[in-house]
């Protein structure tokens, strides 16, 4: 989630148009082909921290100059910030002020999520309010949600009577929206808000929202799609949130070498799609064997350069991963396992690896709606085998978010790593009368016919129009 401000001046970005998927009818677009070709340098990158005593979230953004090298990087990823350091303190009343059609959280669930709008103790509720941009308080900024992220992590922030300390944002209270990183247009904007102007595309903390009213502080930075035709659901994804997640957990977390053997769990989602990509193709790893919930999707992660993928459900599927891993001796196994999905396959995996392996604890979907799921039983193997097991926020390394970027987009332009629509990344069409399914689209997350890749929203198409 990202709690921050943008004060400088402009974020270069390409803009591409996309194929849209509505459930299991699509709809084709035209996609030029994605032109990477101009060099440039960044300027500065953003230091995002957290304080869970307080629940205060800081925004520290830390303008770091590089030499101007031959490195060829997307345009649209340099930045030229001039930051001060500010205490953020994020409220609910002041985030959210008016809007028109949204999604709110009307039950916070215990356990299983209710997706019946309908039903008296669905987990969500559709609600329509007047929304006016004449009278917007002098900090804040209206925007007009273009894309959605739709991510795991956000079953956690609307759980009920869950315990600020172990989370890294504040909960979603009753009543309001429900939070998510956004693509947006900003459509009005308060008396003191200089940084940004009408017209402006952003990627923001956002919500369940086709329009909204936001403190300008949610805004993490501006996009640029002058003369652009880089996709903006790219700054969602291949460069995005899900892309550095995967780049900081396996070059800090991992410290992946050269020659390594890489295990990758939920290989075909969003992030561990990525991981499967940049492990093999980027990083010189020797093997990366992905574990993923059905035959088709196995194939997808060995299409993206998977040595091998396996079918955790296979009834003989131990045996498999036995054979994938190789050597069995207590020197031998795998370097690193990426970890998306916790419990009893992060406990079956943990025996896979060498000693001294290392564990990057990700995310433990497989615990999100039944928290006795997430319950580690092979304890043991962590000392004998002397396990390093590491937790980690992609913003712990927002100083380095311009170098990641910049290698992110080298290797999209060379070919090493692959993302395109409907495979890499899906979306999903929300705009108009099918915003109510935007959760029911966020639930494809924990289901067995979940999209291989990203899972995206189009909640209004991007056409410069400014309400």
């Amino acid at each position: 989630m990202l709690f921050t401000r943008n004060i400088g001046k402009k974020k270069k970005k390409k803009y591409k148009s996309s194929k849209i998927q509505s459930g299991d009818q699509r709809e084709n677009y035209t996609d030029k082909k994605l032109n990477i070709d101009s060099i440039t340098k960044i300027k500065s990158v953003q230091d995002i921290t957290n304080n869970k005593s307080d629940l205060t979230h800081r925004a520290s953004l830390i303008e770091t100059n590089h030499k101007r090298n031959n490195t060829s990087f997307i345009s649209s990823i340099s930045t030229d910030f001039k930051f001060r350091k500010r205490s953020v303190v994020i409220k609910e009343e002041v985030e959210v002020m008016n809007f028109a059609k949204t999604i709110i959280l009307s039950n916070p669930p215990k356990t299983q999520v209710n997706f019946d709008l309908g039903a008296e103790d669905s987990t969500f509720k559709y609600v329509e309010h007047k929304f006016s941009i004449s009278d917007i308080p002098k900090d804040n900024v209206a925007i007009k949600t273009l894309y959605i992220s739709n991510d795991p992590a956000q079953r956690g922030w609307i759980q009920q009577n869950s315990d600020p300390k172990a989370s890294y944002v504040t909960p979603v209270k009753k009543g309001t929206p429900v939070r998510c990183q956004a693509i947006a247009e900003i459509i009005g904007i308060g008396e003191n808000v200089t940084e940004y102007k009408v017209g402006d595309i952003v990627y923001t903390t956002g919500f369940w929202a086709d329009r909204i009213i936001i403190n300008k502080k949610l805004i993490f930075n501006r996009i640029n799609t002058a003369n652009s035709n880089v996709p903006l659901y790219y700054y969602l994804s291949a460069l995005g949130m899900t892309a550095l997640t995967a780049y900081f957990g396996l070059t800090e977390v991992g410290n992946i070498e050269k020659g390594d053997t890489v295990i990758v769990t939920a290989a075909s989602g969003a992030t561990g799609s990525m991981v499967v990509q940049l492990a093999k193709k980027v990083f010189g790893a020797s093997k990366v064997i992905g574990i993923s919930g059905s035959d088709s999707k196995c194939r997808y992660v060995e299409s993206i350069g998977a040595d091998i993928c396996l079918n955790y459900r296979d009834s003989d599927f131990n045996r498999q991963l036995d054979l994938a891993v190789g050597s069995q001796t207590r020197e031998g196994g795998a370097d690193i396992l990426f970890d998306n999905v916790g419990g009893k396959l992060l406990d079956r995996c943990m025996r896979q690896l060498r000693i001294k392996g290392k564990v990057v604890a990700c995310g433990a979907i497989a615990g999100y709606n039944d928290p006795e799921k997430y319950i580690v039983r092979n304890w043991p193997y962590i000392i004998s085998r002397r396990l390093r097991i590491e937790g980690f926020l992609v913003f712990d390394y927002s100083k380095k978010f311009g170098e990641a970027l910049n290698l992110l987009s080298n290797s999209l332009q060379n070919g090493k790593i692959k993302f395109s629509k409907d495979t890499e990344v899906i979306i999903f069409d929300c705009t108009g009368d099918k915003f109510k399914n935007i959760p029911k689209i966020w639930s494809k997350l924990f289901n067995d016919d979940k999209p291989s890749g990203k899972v995206l929203s189009l909640v209004n198409k991007f056409n410069n129009s400014k309400i």
